[in-house]
């Protein structure tokens, strides 16, 4: 039984997550708009979102049959390019003749930021807090309010990463910073901010990326059995 993807000797490869980017890879239009739509439905269980502006499909080995045509990942429309810039490296139409994978949906995805304009006081940023537990504890072995007293400017969270280091996070209209190396300490604080938590997560976690693109991967496999007669 075969999922959706490009074979690449026994394995099935759909798709490439890397910090904030992500690549989708298949051999037949249709299925890579269903890929799309598997993506999308993940992304947002984890408050992501895609721009269009730097979203792109390259077709390799294709033709100009379909030059116009646009695929969507969920009401965001992304249309063909002949060359995309990933992880720092030009790939173009041409450049990769030799490849077996014909069509790959790119794309530069931003989490959705809390609104900082919004939080005024304690209770709202322990609201806060309790929503980005929400949003990634499947990610970590836990995430939760630290002891350290929360005040109108920030709160703390005890983190516990996959490969069970701890942490006390601080989230204030700055971001998220790491400011302990075990739970309920502040002794320690960063100058590094992140905007959200799942570039915090990619930084600190290695097997977060690990956790995200099986889960994807997973469901990908799961919609492609569902299609088997």
């Amino acid at each position: 039984m075969s999922g959706f993807g490009l074979k690449v000797g026994e394995e099935k490869l759909s798709c490439l997550l890397y910090a904030g980017d992500i690549v989708v890879v298949s051999e037949l239009e249709q299925e890579l708009q269903r890929m799309l739509e598997i993506v999308d439905g993940y992304s947002r269980d984890f408050k992501v979102k895609f721009g269009g502006d730097k979203s792109k499909v390259m077709v390799i080995n294709g033709d100009e049959t379909d030059r116009d045509r646009e695929w969507n990942i969920g009401e965001v429309k992304i249309g063909r390019t002949k060359e995309y810039k990933y992880l720092g490296r030009m790939l173009s139409e041409d450049g990769c003749a030799r490849a077996k994978v014909q069509l790959m949906a790119a794309s530069d995805s931003k989490s959705l930021p809390y609104d900082e304009e919004r939080i005024h006081d304690a209770r709202e940023w322990l609201e806060e807090a309790r929503a980005v537990i929400k949003d990634v504890q499947d990610c970590v072995k836990l995430f939760s309010i630290s002891r350290v007293p929360v005040s109108d400017v920030s709160v703390h969270l005890n983190l516990t990463t996959l490969e069970e280091q701890n942490y006390t996070i601080e989230l204030s209209a700055a971001g998220f910073r790491v400011v302990g190396e075990d739970h309920d300490m502040t002794s320690s604080p960063s100058h590094l901010y992140f905007e959200t938590p799942y570039s915090l997560l990619d930084n600190l976690s290695p097997l977060y990326r690990v956790h995200f693109c099986s889960a994807v991967s997973a469901k990908l496999e799961a919609l492609a059995a569902q299609q088997l007669p």
